[in-house]
């Protein structure tokens, strides 16, 4: 998904362009591709990586993407794209979280990924060696009946100690509606605790309504409704409203693209 879009807060005010994609080419069992996550600018995450598949596991090894990250993604992520970045330690990798904020972050590694039985895995090993960081992920999901179960789980080795992220999803849908509720534990990025609730409602098969509560100890609850339009199955215009603590409301508008 590529996006491009616009954000006020206050005196804030910025254009932006999003992207959350790999774009890939095949070639028997081999592939090798090139993707991003975060904004054009210093808020970004680029991977290259070349893989093989073997049966139904998949080696890459290069610039991949965490295991971490593909699990358990907050909402938040996709109606506030350029806000939620401000707090991504909180739900993405310790390798994506030093990529935005700290100079010289350059991880490298790679990632076993693939099916059994019900079950989606990866697990992922970086590191990190101007900063003597190793970061060792795994992600899980499990779909049933409607019901899907994300986990993700972290351990890094920083600054002599071992440090953990981890976190879980459960989402359920009930006819038109999703509901569900994540846990983010990012002690390895210095975050609070945080637990969100959400749910979405298609009103029809072109407008979709989504609310997210997030709560991290000691701090405002977040308050934010995205309302989202789907102009064709792969362009749609979202809107996204945050009350973060401030004085300020924070808005986003978004036109997106996906494939």
């Amino acid at each position: 998904m590529i996006a491009i879009g616009g954000f006020i807060q206050g005196d804030e005010q910025l254009s932006f362009g999003f992207g959350d994609f790999a774009l890939a080419y095949e070639t028997g069992p081999w592939r090798a591709s090139l993707g991003m996550f975060g904004v054009v600018g210093r808020l970004h995450e680029t991977y290259a990586d070349i893989s093989y598949l073997a049966g139904q596991t998949r080696i890459t090894v290069g610039f991949p993407r965490p295991a971490y990250d593909t699990v358990a993604i907050s909402p938040f992520t996709k109606i506030m794209p350029q806000l939620s970045l401000e707090t991504i330690g909180i739900s993405r990798s310790r390798a994506t979280y030093g990529t935005m904020y700290q100079s010289d972050f350059l991880p490298y590694g790679a990632v076993v990924d693939g099916q059994a039985g019900g079950a989606r895995y990866g697990l992922s090993l970086h590191g990190v060696p101007d900063w003597d960081v190793t970061i060792a992920g795994l992600g899980l999901a499990f779909a049933t009946d409607r019901i899907r179960i994300e986990i993700g789980l972290e351990a890094v080795d920083q600054e002599g100690a071992i440090d953990w992220n981890a976190k879980a999803q459960i989402t359920k849908e009930v006819g038109d509606f999703t509901f569900g509720t994540g846990i983010y534990m990012a002690s390895a990025n210095t975050q609070p605790d945080v637990l969100e609730g959400f749910a979405s409602y298609a009103v029809t098969d072109q407008w979709k309504i989504t609310g997210i509560l997030r709560s991290a100890r000691d701090e405002d609850v977040t308050h934010v409704i995205g309302v989202g339009h789907a102009v064709t199955q792969s362009v749609s215009v979202d809107l996204g409203v945050a009350a973060t603590g401030t004085d300020d409301l924070a808005v986003e508008t978004a036109l997106r693209y996906s494939f």
